[in-house]
């Protein structure tokens, strides 16, 4: 079996693949064809991934766009230390925390004030180890 295609998905909510994806012959046969005789076979769906037990998780800032408070949310598979950065968009650092996570979900709340900022799209960044994601938000009047 040679690999037609691949596909490559970001889940947006803390579940396994295996409750998000399954093969079905509901709307057309699920079935692979082999070699020159078109043999049919047999098609199967599997998935590699680390469970969100194992990975650190940066979620999506809630509200966004936000006015006056946002709170930014990120999961952690064990207790340590973390950086959480903000950027504005010509990349000047605006806030910086240093912040010892615990285990589990862990949630920072920023206002306008704390960041001193105005109107626009800013960035922000977890910074754990090797481990790095940054996000987009929007800060409106």
């Amino acid at each position: 079996g040679e690999v037609l295609f691949t596909l490559t998905i970001k889940a947006t909510k803390a579940k396994t693949t295996e409750t998000m994806f399954a093969l079905s012959n509901e709307i057309t046969r699920s079935e692979s064809y082999l070699g020159n005789d078109m043999e049919v076979g047999k098609l199967t769906l599997k998935t590699r991934s680390q469970t969100a037990e194992d990975a650190i998780i940066l979620m999506q800032n809630e509200p966004n766009p936000w006015k006056a408070e946002t709170k930014i949310s990120y999961y952690m598979p064990n207790a340590g230390k973390v950086r959480l950065t903000i950027y504005d968009v010509t990349g000047k650092e605006v806030s910086t925390r240093d912040i010892e996570a615990v285990k589990g979900q862990n949630q920072e709340r920023y206002t306008k004030g704390q960041i001193g900022a105005s109107s626009g799209v800013y960035y922000y960044k977890l910074e754990c180890g090797a481990y790095a994601a940054t996000k987009k938000m929007i800060l409106v009047e």
